[in-house]
């Protein structure tokens, strides 16, 4: 293949993950926007699974920080309310 087709290629398929990415990030701002400061997403296959937004206010709840509470979800989700995040994290890899 040609040097230049090539990086013209691998330019494009840059491009093109960078705009994907770039959705994924502003749904996470979008997301903070709703709680306090953070907020978090899941994506599966290009798709988003779950969203959520620091909770720890609203729920009184100190582990109710976005990344947690998008971690319980999924949980509930793909793993049948296996209440234990590390758990799930330790069986993924």
């Amino acid at each position: 293949m040609d040097k230049k087709l090539k990086t013209r290629s691998n330019d494009l398929i840059f491009s093109i993950r960078e705009d994907r990415d770039r959705k994924f990030i502003a749904k996470a701002v979008e997301e903070a926007y709703k709680g306090v400061e953070c907020g978090a997403i899941t994506v599966q296959n290009d798709e988003i699974v779950v969203s959520s937004h620091n909770m720890v206010l609203r729920n009184k709840d100190p582990t109710a920080h976005a990344e947690v509470t998008v971690m319980r979800e999924i949980t509930s989700i793909f793993f049948f309310n296996i209440s234990c995040s590390i758990c799930v994290i330790s069986n993924v890899l």
